[in-house]
């Protein structure tokens, strides 16, 4: 062939892979010489160029690094406040103070925050925390309100990192801190992988392009393109990345919850046991009872807290009272007071009857000692007109009834005791009787078997008695035998 022929097939593709190795080999070589002229730099800077150089020989386990990047920089930041959980009498933590005072030193930190206040007034409480952070600079992030079943507001802020400890004093005052929270996490490790990543995979999307273009073969150029396309896909990956550090470096988050003030609430409530109507809310803890009698149970509730309660009901499990609803005039008499609602400090006064019969109360016999009990529930309502959790009062008295040997047997006493014995013995009798009947044929036979012996055996001795008489006895005398006739 004449030296102005065209290169075959296969002589073009050994000149492309020579063209690629060729470039590699100058790309690696540049980076040397780079390290080589920093030499004299600093230790930091060496160590930027190294991480550099290492990017491009371990772009597929960047993330596993990253996780041990970031563990070795947490462990370096402890004694500087990293991770810290704060309570709120520590809101002037110096720890937290030492790790912003890391942004001074060319680190990339992210920081977060949580805090919980309550407050009486949960709306202007709002206003005055978005107050602080627009103050600061800050922006508001996201915002969410809630009205039931109490107020409350949940607030996401941006400052700042050089406003965040002034930031997360200042809404720590805007009511009564319950909770706090802060964090801060180093990614500057992860930061500077991640532009170094980027340099190399930049660099090589260029010379992939580069190649392309001096391409001959439809072959060649789809492997060089499917190579380009992959590697500009990690490229927008890692900027991506990138960028989401970056946000979260140049912006601290807050994230505070303002919760409305809870006032206190609660149920006393009081019992009484009496003998008479008079006035059984005077009466004693404990009452020995008589039997056959009316006993009165006394209910006194009072509001001790700071907010109205709604819908009392008052329960019973000595008395079988599972729920008496307000206004029930079968089970309670209302003395003052309503059980639709009572006023903080208000008072509620309720009496129930019960009889005694033969022992018994309410269908259960007393023996002894017996306490009846009364729990009396109500749901506080808050300013807003939102229901809390129910709250519960309980009380208890004693009663006991009389042995009847304790008192002294009167004329009815003994006409109930004479007429019971008469009762008694006429029970007894015909028992008696119907048992005898019942086994009348039986006597029947067996006294006409005795009556059939003794018949027969006085009849045989009369017979053995008349054959005795009819026979004389044989007498001998002196040896001689009677004379004939």
């Amino acid at each position: 062939m004449s030296g102005s022929a065209l290169p075959t097939p296969i002589e073009t593709r050994q000149a492309v892979r020579t063209s690629m190795q060729a470039s590699f080999f100058a790309l690696v070589a540049a980076f040397f010489l780079v390290a080589a002229c920093g030499g004299t730099d600093d230790d930091s800077e060496g160590t930027f160029v190294a991480t550099t150089f290492a990017a491009s020989e371990r772009e597929e386990s960047a993330d596993a690094e990253f996780a041990v990047s970031t563990e070795a920089m947490a462990a370096d930041m402890a004694q500087a406040g990293t991770d810290d959980f704060l309570s709120p009498e520590d809101e002037q933590s110096s720890d937290i103070t030492q790790g912003v005072g890391l942004a001074n030193i060319d680190r990339d930190i992210i920081y977060r925050g949580s805090i919980t206040v309550e407050s009486p007034d949960v709306e202007a409480a709002t206003r005055e925390a978005v107050g602080i952070v627009q103050g600061l600079g800050g922006i508001i992030f996201g915002q969410q309100i809630q009205n039931q079943p109490f107020s409350s507001s949940f607030l996401t802020f941006k400052v700042l990192p050089e406003d965040f400890v002034a930031a997360m004093d200042r809404l720590g005052q805007v009511g009564s801190p319950i909770d706090r929270w802060v964090s801060a996490d180093d990614v500057t490790e992860r930061i500077v992988d991640l532009n170094s990543r980027i340099s190399t995979a930049e660099a090589s999307v260029l010379r992939l392009r580069e190649l392309i273009s001096t391409a001959t073969f439809i072959e060649d150029i789809s492997e060089l393109e499917s190579a380009l396309y992959q590697r500009e896909t990690d490229l927008e990956v890692l900027r991506g990345s990138l960028r989401s550090l970056s946000d979260q470096v140049s912006l601290s988050t807050i994230e505070m919850t303002i919760q409305q003030l809870q006032e206190p609430t609660g149920l006393n409530v009081q019992a009484w046991v009496a003998d008479s109507d008079e006035d059984p809310c005077l009466g004693e803890q404990f009452l020995e009872l008589e039997d056959n009698s009316e006993v009165f149970f006394c209910i006194q509730v009072e509001n001790t807290g700071e907010l109205p309660i709604v819908d009392l009901a008052i329960s019973s499990d000595s008395l079988r009272i599972r729920t008496a609803e307000s206004g029930d005039p079968l089970r309670f008499q209302l003395l003052n007071g309503t059980l639709n609602r009572i006023e903080p400090g208000g008072l509620v006064s309720a009496v129930r009857v019960e009889s005694v019969s033969d022992r018994r109360m309410a269908g259960r016999v007393i023996t002894g000692y017996s306490e009846v009990d009364f729990s009396v529930t109500g749901t506080p309502l808050t300013e807003g007109g939102g229901s809390l959790d129910e709250v519960t009062g309980y009380a208890a008295v004693g009663v006991d009834i009389e042995e009847e040997s304790a008192r002294a047997p009167g004329f009815g006493t003994a006409l109930e005791v004479g007429f019971n014995a008469l009762i008694t013995f006429l029970s007894f009798f015909l028992y008696l009787a119907g048992w005898l009947i019942a086994f009348l044929p039986v006597f029947l036979v067996i006294g006409a078997l005795y009556w059939g012996f003794r018949r027969w055996k006085a009849a045989r001795s009369s017979r053995d008695g008349s054959a005795s008489e009819h026979h004389e006895p044989v007498s001998i005398g002196d040896g001689q035998p009677d004379d004939q006739d």
